[in-house]
């Protein structure tokens, strides 16, 4: 009994270091087996036997094996037939690569260009076997550098696989790329890992956005096929974003395929740049584009001394809305069309974006909606948590980008629309830097002392704090002007000037626009939170802030036609102001009506009068030099006698300029200058006054003059 113990205890020890250096002495064949085995509904194997020995579904012409069988073999095609009353019959079919040694060696050639998993054992490479493919070449390099026979008689058993089971797959692959067609079942062919590929959104007006990403992994969706169904493939992809802070590699998958047939593959949503017929060129347009991305990010304006952060820019094109109350928060469809055209200003601040949502990035993410069809790229929302940690890649800064980064970054960029007052994306190729108005202040008609006091206060606001600051900190920072008078004197005007000639970007909201509703109890508290954003908004982007038409706002507390709610909002709005630092223009035609608490926080009021015949003539002038019109000293004279303030000037303008295109078209003349002829007919239809019959006199002595030396136009 001693004498067995001790030879169980050494052949136990053995069997220990056996197993302890499995890893490093591999006991393997370097053979070859191709089974099928057989899957439950329920998931447990069946029957499991050599393919060569398949006969029918029974157990007859077959021999049944165990699975330990092949525990030896070193290459294992393992083909599994899968069988349910809701599917039916599907198939899967995997390579297993057992041996140690061809493990280790397709580590070393394989790391960067797979997606599997290189640590597990064995090794499992799925059909269409992409993975052997995108090696193909590193195989055969492996084969002529092989250290031992026994490593290049494995590695021969993977290239004789290859050669045995993808020959043909290959030949129609490389064909399909030559004739530049792709059938859905071998969409994986185009995207091997690592490999740059574009993105291309042909819903634009007129033009195709392009967004280059890098392969991560690209995989079957619809393993378990039906009838003539074709593949779906899901393609993982990663690039290069913002998380408000840094610039940091993301990664989203996208799905494409689902067609039947052969298509040209750069008519795809997604293809290799390589592909491109003038690659090059893209790529360096790309690599611009990601320089632009970057600076818009960082914020251009932080380059300067005085200035706010964000982008104030000019933007001509597609315009996605970032809807925040959707099923998808934040989430637009790359492939679909925008939102909306957008034309006017906006500040691209993706920071600033992220700041009033965190849960806001830009990023890529499959499409759970069917009725987006398969081909779905999603710029959507994802917390900073899970963009800071979705890659292993380093942190990136502007300084240390490389070419790849600037590549890969996003084609759109988060801006805030200064027309729509909302945020959205836009295509970075459509943003222009704003042209300045710079002789808009010089228009203005106000008394000139006043009109360098306004230029004078707004620009030295920034430039330091001054001893006058309020004792309580944060209290008192702001400068509040108040212009009152009728409508059409130039209060708006005032504002929309004095930000021109300061290069600053103008905020113009009005209380309709703030949503000033006497029917919801909690309309105060909804206010006072949009008001809390616009200040924000106004502070960091150094903004000049027109709340038009003030009074219906700010109204007197306390009167017999105001209830509790509008007293709030009133109480709101004046403690708002007390504390807010940016500029703030409040403008209004009934000053009586304003609150008088209201007073003690306006820094600066302005009272504006009916414009004189003088100011009306020189804005009739000026706004007539900005066209090529056809009018007389003697015209301008006879305008100015009529009453009308600068925005119904300009409507008169708009109109006649219109009733010229139409004189223009009607006599077929290449080109007709605007002049009194078009004023005279549109006068009486764009301008209504009823009431004031010293207006409808003036009008008359217009007609009347007018009439002399021209004929009867009306």
């Amino acid at each position: 009994m001693e004498e067995n113990f001790e030879a169980l205890y050494e052949k136990y020890q053995k069997g220990r270091k056996n197993a302890e250096s499995n890893d490093e002495t591999p006991r393997y064949n370097s053979e070859f087996e191709d089974v099928t085995q057989l899957a439950n509904s329920w998931g447990s194997v069946g029957d499991v036997f050599r393919t060569s020995e398949k006969q029918s579904r029974d157990n007859n012409g077959r021999k049944r094996l165990l699975e330990g069988k092949f525990s030896d073999v070193s290459l294992l095609l393992r083909r599994t037939f899968h069988w349910d009353l809701s599917n039916g019959e599907t198939w899967t079919m995997k390579l297993e690569i057992q041996s140690t040694v061809l493990r280790q060696a397709f580590r070393e050639f394989a790391k960067g260009f797979t997606s599997i998993s290189l640590e597990q054992v064995p090794i499992v490479i799925e059909e269409p076997f992409a993975d052997l493919y995108f090696c193909r070449d590193r195989i055969q390099k492996a084969i002529e550098g092989a250290s031992s026979d026994e490593l290049k008689k494995e590695l021969e058993l993977l290239e004789t696989f290859r050669k045995t089971y993808m020959e043909k797959t290959i030949t129609t692959i490389e064909t399909s790329l030559a004739e530049g067609m792709i059938k859905a079942d071998d969409l994986w062919s185009l995207f091997p890992i690592g490999s740059e590929i574009i993105l291309q959104n042909g819903d634009l007006p007129g033009r195709t956005m392009i967004w280059c990403v890098l392969v991560k992994s690209c995989f079957e969706a619809n393993k378990q096929k039906h009838g003539n169904e074709s593949s779906v493939w899901k393609v993982t992809a990663k690039f290069n974003s913002f998380n408000g802070k840094q610039f940091r590699y993301v990664e989203r998958s996208f799905s494409i395929g689902g067609y039947h047939g052969a298509r040209e593959i750069r008519s795809l949503p997604a293809y290799p740049l390589d592909l491109h017929p003038e690659k090059e060129k893209l790529r360096q347009s790309l690599i611009d584009r990601g320089k632009r991305y970057v600076e818009l990010c960082i914020g251009e304006s932080r380059k300067t001394t005085n200035a706010g952060q964000g982008s104030h820019r000019s933007h001509s094109g597609p315009f996605w809305e970032i809807s925040t109350n959707s099923y998808r928060s934040h989430s637009i469809n790359f492939f679909s069309k925008p939102t909306r055209e957008h034309d006017g200003r906006l500040v691209v601040d993706p920071a600033g974006k992220i700041l009033e949502d965190s849960r806001f990035h830009e990023t890529i993410v499959d499409s759970q909606d069917e009725n987006e069809g398969r081909h779905s790229f999603l710029p959507e929302s994802s917390g900073l948590g899970g963009v800071l940690g979705a890659d292993e890649d380093p942190e990136l800064t502007g300084a240390n980008l490389q070419a790849r980064d600037l590549l890969t970054a996003p084609a759109t960029v988060a801006a805030y629309s200064l027309s729509f007052k909302e945020w959205g994306l836009i295509e970075i190729e459509s943003i222009r830097p704003v042209v300045w108005q710079e002789g808009a202040y010089d228009m203005l008609q106000m008394d000139p002392e006043k009109k360098e006091v306004v230029r004078g206060v707004i620009e030295s606001h920034h430039a330091s704090s001054t001893a006058f600051d309020d004792f309580i900190p944060g209290k008192g920072r702001g400068l509040v002007f108040l212009l009152y008078g009728p409508p059409g004197c130039g209060k708006t005007m005032t504002a929309e000037s004095a930000a021109e000639t300061l290069h600053r970007p103008l905020y113009y909201i009005s209380g309709a626009e703030l949503g000033l509703l006497d029917n919801l109890n909690y309309q105060s508290i909804s206010i006072e939170e949009k008001l809390g954003r616009i200040f924000k908004r106004i502070a960091r982007w150094e903004a000049i802030l027109l709340f038009d038409e003030a009074d219906t706002f700010v109204a007197s507390r306390g009167g017999r036609d105001h209830d509790g709610k509008r007293n709030a909002l009133t109480s709101i709005l004046l403690r708002m102001l007390e504390y807010q630092s940016g500029i703030i223009f409040l403008t209004t035609n009934r000053i009586t009506d304003f609150d008088k608490a209201l007073f003690s926080r306006v820094h600066v009021t302005l009272q504006f009068e009916q414009l004189l015949p003088s100011q009306r003539r020189f804005i009739w002038e000026n706004m007539t030099r900005q066209t090529d019109c056809d009018f007389s000293e003697s015209d301008f004279e006879r305008l100015s006698q009529i009453p009308l303030d600068g925005r119904t000037i300009k409507n008169i303008l708009r109109v006649a300029s219109l009733h010229a295109k139409m004189r223009e078209r009607n006599t077929k003349t290449s080109y007709l200058k605007m002049g009194i002829a078009d004023i005279k007919a549109v006068l009486r239809l764009a301008v209504v006054d009823p009431e004031n019959e010293d207006f409808a006199q003036k009008v008359q002595e217009f007609y009347n003059e007018s009439r002399v030396g021209m004929g009867n136009l009306t």
